[in-house]
């Protein structure tokens, strides 16, 4: 399937468009589960012009009934947003999608992700039991790993659609390049060979 968009800006959009990027959001329907491959392709007209890109995407059968993450949303805070958010409870003005379109965070950031977990498995008379943890990677090599620790499900309205979130540090001794965040969650509930479930998305850290 092949979709075509035109996008016309101004001159003043288009200073905005070069000092802090262009981020273009569209609904793309998948009707089957199964792999993938997104491609993209713009075209300058006025200087004729080509770039490109291709991402190849995961769409999980749910109906096997088996743990599964959803794709990873990323967000960037500052300090200051971080702990104003801490101690207010307000949520604090970011643009996540951009964020995750973009996947660029300076140093000496928060970097807050979120996902889906689906089919957790519910046993009669017992809470559902999740447990995450994750790990991140430069250079194929393992540089930070947290301890696995419960997936808040008191507030969640749908055991089989639930909510998870977390944060990471980019504190200042990281070196800028790029980085991998793999996320695990595993059911305690569910038979080992089913318990659990892997994510990861790649980000970049910059000065």
């Amino acid at each position: 399937m092949t979709k075509v968009y035109t996008v016309n800006i101004n001159n003043e959009v288009f200073e905005k468009f070069l000092s802090e990027r262009f981020v273009y959001f569209f609904t793309f329907p998948v009707k089957k589960p199964g792999a993938y491959q997104m491609r993209v392709a713009i075209r300058d007209h006025n200087s004729e012009k080509l770039g490109s890109a291709s991402q190849f995407v995961e769409v999980p059968n749910t109906a096997k009934k088996r743990l599964i993450l959803s794709g990873v949303v990323l967000e960037g805070l500052s300090i200051d947003q971080w702990n104003r958010e801490a101690q207010t409870g307000e949520k604090q003005a970011t643009d996540p999608m951009a964020d995750t379109a973009l996947r660029l965070f300076k140093r000496n950031t928060v970097l807050r992700y979120g996902f889906e977990i689906y089919n957790a498995k519910q046993i009669s008379g017992q809470p559902v039991k999740l447990l995450l943890s994750t790990k991140v990677f430069r250079d194929g090599k393992v540089i930070h790993e947290s301890v696995p620790a419960p997936v808040d499900v008191s507030n969640q309205p749908n055991s089989s659609a639930i909510n998870a979130v977390g944060a990471l540090s980019l504190g200042g001794k990281l070196i800028p390049g790029e980085y991998v965040l793999q996320i695990v969650v595993t059911d305690q509930n569910a038979k080992a060979k089913y318990s659990a479930a892997t994510q990861v998305v790649q980000f970049e850290v910059i000065d």
